[in-house]
């Protein structure tokens, strides 16, 4: 799948471009630009996954080339003395 046909597939999931910029807090000309271009911004990406299912990785493929998956944070260990 291409960027361009992923980010149609955003946009049938969310139902609308109008739809899709209204659940991103953005504007809807917005979203036409991204069609236009053929791909959402780098800076999106996540969002876009986030609202429609669709993922990131198949909205930008330079971006990640894994499926998402959570973040594990990493901590050092710390042992307490009694």
């Amino acid at each position: 799948m291409t960027p361009d046909e992923a980010l149609n597939l955003a946009i049938r999931c969310a139902g609308s471009r109008v739809a899709l910029a209204k659940r991103l807090g953005i504007s809807s000309p917005a979203v036409d630009q991204w069609v236009k271009v053929g791909r959402c911004p780098k800076s999106r990406a996540l969002e876009v996954e986030q609202v429609t299912g669709v993922p990131r990785y198949l909205l930008r493929p330079d971006l990640d080339q894994e499926p998402s998956r959570p973040v594990v944070p990493q901590y050092d260990m710390v042992i307490l003395g009694s």
